[in-house]
């Protein structure tokens, strides 16, 4: 008997805060997930412990195969992310920790992404727009989680690239520029 539905975010704009936010923090809370407070940060330059205590491993999709490691913030409808993920396979020793976020073109793809039966093939579908909104899932909220980590940790935009030092990257790299960064590089 639904006859409404509200799609997105609550604000009190008198408080300039996310009522949204601060529901599901209370729950991250109730649920013992780490402190992901909504209050912005600034922008870091590196994470000295990098993702670890923010990001959930089991909310991240791998793909790649390697030695090498790099963890990457990501949303299925930036450009930008869909020519990284080109940059990682071209590199072929790379594995990627891919967190999905929906910045760009809002949550509904990345929560399909995490949906599909093979999240690494649907994410690959999605970075070339053929992949449709789907049915949602409890493992959706995991774009959520992954909002709310990054704006704990004051990083904002996709993509953004996290070497296992903690050295934070911004953007797209082609595959010499990421095999240089990830060796220690700038």
């Amino acid at each position: 008997d639904a006859r409404l539905m509200v799609i997105g975010r609550v604000f009190d704009l008198q408080l300039g805060r996310s009522i949204t936010d601060d529901r599901l923090d209370a729950l991250d809370a109730k649920y013992g997930i780490s402190d992901t407070s909504s209050a912005p940060r600034a922008a870091p330059g590196s994470l000295a412990n990098g993702l670890k205590g923010t990001f959930d491993p089991r909310d991240a999709i791998l793909t790649g195969e390697g030695e090498r490691h790099v963890s990457i913030i990501a949303d299925p409808a930036c450009p930008f992310c869909a020519g990284l993920a080109e940059s990682v396979v071209a590199l072929g020793d790379v594995e990627a920790s891919v967190y999905l976020v929906g910045t760009v073109g809002g949550r509904a793809v990345p929560e399909t992404v995490y949906c599909a039966s093979d999240p690494e093939i649907a994410l690959y579908q999605a970075y070339t727009r053929n992949l449709n909104p789907g049915p949602s899932c409890e493992r959706a909220m995991a774009v959520a989680r992954n909002e709310r980590a990054a704006r704990t940790l004051g990083l904002s935009g996709t993509p953004i690239l996290i070497r296992d030092d903690g050295a934070i990257r911004y953007g797209m790299l082609s595959p010499d520029d990421l095999d240089a960064w990830l060796k220690g590089g700038k």
